[in-house]
């Protein structure tokens, strides 16, 4: 999808559930959610198959890992990552799509890696299903990744849904919209906002800091992803044969069972074993509100609406966090770079992008042989008529011209008479070019036909007259400047001024005897 196109259409599905973000620039998004043949009937929906979309991959289609590798050299990173990867999944590696991207390197030398592996099988059916739709995505977003980019604009200053206590808390300060980049409002937290813990609180949409514990629950299936100082720390998903039912108390209980076991795992696998205090809940096709509220009770955290900064209508939820991450990935706002396009996919796009190269090229180089016949033709055409014009022109000056040249031989005569080398000027210039550059200044000069020319001046040292100076005039005595040879020094003398000992002298150059007889002859 181009970033100036009129919509933008984000598409999450799997064999029980479809969701579909329309999003019109500069209008209000909109979700659809469908069940039961969610796809097929989706994709039905007026002006949905219209252009390229871009789709969402679950979490629990692929595999993640969060490596210390002890190396923080590119090469050396990517075949530790090849080697160890065939250890996690019971497939071959030639079936799978891996990939990796550096999150971190560590003051000790080591780097922290995210290694992301998915069966090309699953990537297949995930086309597949879409092609069959006469579709074809311009990207395939892994979850994780778009919940990470959701985290960098996220209002952490959101409503607690129950207390640890068990009672209602007061909700801290709302925000407000603040400016829209690219057509997606950012927010900003008012720096007075203050909650238990000031690490989580964030300014103008800056990158996070603390650890935010993100829950995104999809209709069969539930994400934790945890973000750190804007960086993915943990990232598990589940998921289950039958779509989840809040009406349902044993669906309701194997929900917070599966939350609690999400939380349990991070809390194991963090740096500090404390876990995550606050829990952000994002939901599409459930009221978030409801599922934070009911997560409180469960598990005893500070669950909040995790409150993306755009809300869809017609009852004002908070747009699930996977959408909104996913529209920062498009406008290329993402820390994350998961590119998940299986190897057949990259290999028909750079096919097509051959042939409509190689279309592009022969039409332009038939516009622009064409072009040029048509600019040889005028040039041509323009050639024969100027070539007459000036004709013209020349019958009517050409009695004129002949005495013009007559006169012009006149006056290159006398300009020879009068041209001399080694005018005033010219002498001049040689001068400043012998100077040196800094130390040295020129207070007067004196010329007589009689005696020549002498200079006056200061420098600040005796070396700077007697061998820069001087030295560097004899260098210029070459034709014109040969008077320059003749240079020499009158006195040099120390004086003191401004507290400083400086150097007065005098130089004398003397003019040849033939550019004296001249001087007199042409007075005469």
């Amino acid at each position: 999808m181009a970033l100036n196109d009129a919509n933008i259409r984000i598409l999450q599905f799997d064999e029980t559930a479809a969701a579909c973000l329309n999003h019109p620039q500069g209008d209000k998004p909109s979700l659809c959610i469908v069940h039961e043949g969610a796809l097929t009937a989706l994709l039905q929906a007026p002006g949905m198959i219209d252009g390229p979309c871009h789709t969402i991959l679950p979490r629990h289609e692929a595999t993640l890992r969060i490596l210390n590798l002890p190396t923080q050299n590119a090469d050396e990173i990517a075949s530790m990552v090849a080697l160890s990867a065939s250890e996690w999944v019971p497939y071959p590696i030639e079936e799978m799509l891996l990939t990796h991207q550096c999150l971190a390197h560590l003051p000790s030398g080591e780097s922290r890696v995210l290694v992301v592996l998915v069966r090309n099988a699953t990537l297949d059916a995930h086309l597949a299903a879409l092609n069959a739709e006469g579709l074809e995505p311009a990207q395939i977003y892994l979850s994780t990744a778009c919940l990470v980019a959701a985290t960098s604009t996220m209002n952490l200053s959101g409503d607690i849904a129950v207390h640890d206590e068990g009672q209602p808390a007061p909700s801290f300060p709302r925000t407000r919209e603040s400016r829209t980049r690219r057509g997606l409002p950012k927010t900003t937290l008012d720096p007075r906002v203050r909650g238990d813990d000031e690490s989580l609180l964030c300014s103008n949409g800056e990158r996070l800091r603390g650890d935010i514990a993100l829950l995104h629950v999809d209709p069969a299936a539930l994400e934790l992803a945890v973000v750190r100082d804007g960086e993915l720390r943990f990232s598990r998903g589940i998921a289950q044969n039958t779509p989840w039912n809040l009406d349902d108390p044993h669906s309701k209980e194997a929900l917070g069972y599966e939350v609690r076991d999400l939380l349990a795992a991070y809390r194991r696998e963090s740096e500090d074993g404390q876990g995550a205090d606050v829990l952000y809940v994002s939901a599409t096709g459930f009221p978030a509100a409801d599922i934070a509220q009911f997560l409180a009770e469960i598990t005893g955290k500070d669950c909040r609406v995790a409150d993306t900064g755009t809300t869809l209508p017609p009852d004002g939820e908070a747009m699930p966090a996977t959408f909104a991450g996913a529209m920062h990935l498009i406008r290329g706002e993402g820390t994350l770079d998961i590119p998940l396009a299986p190897h057949s996919l990259a290999q028909d796009r750079a096919m097509k992008s051959l042939q409509s190269q190689l279309l592009r090229s022969a039409a332009l180089v038939g516009v622009v042989l064409f072009s040029l016949l048509l600019w040889f033709g005028q040039a041509v055409w323009q050639r024969n008529a100027l070539i007459v014009e000036l004709q013209d022109k020349i019958d009517v000056v050409a009695p004129s011209a002949q005495g013009v040249a007559a006169k012009q031989h006149s006056l290159q005569l006398i300009a020879r008479q009068v041209d001399r080398g080694g005018s005033f000027l010219e002498i001049l210039a040689g001068i400043s070019a012998a100077a040196p550059p800094a130390d040295l200044t020129i207070t007067r000069i004196q010329f007589e036909r009689e005696s020549g020319l002498t200079l006056w001046g200061r420098a600040m040292t005796k070396d700077l007259v007697l061998k820069d100076f001087l030295g560097a005039m004899r260098n210029h005595a070459e034709g014109n400047l040969a008077l320059f040879s003749q240079a020499h020094s009158l006195y040099e003398t120390a004086g003191i001024e401004r507290n400083q000992s400086i150097f007065n002298y005098q130089i004398s150059i003397p003019l040849p005897e033939e550019d004296a007889d001249d001087d007199a002859a042409s007075h005469r």
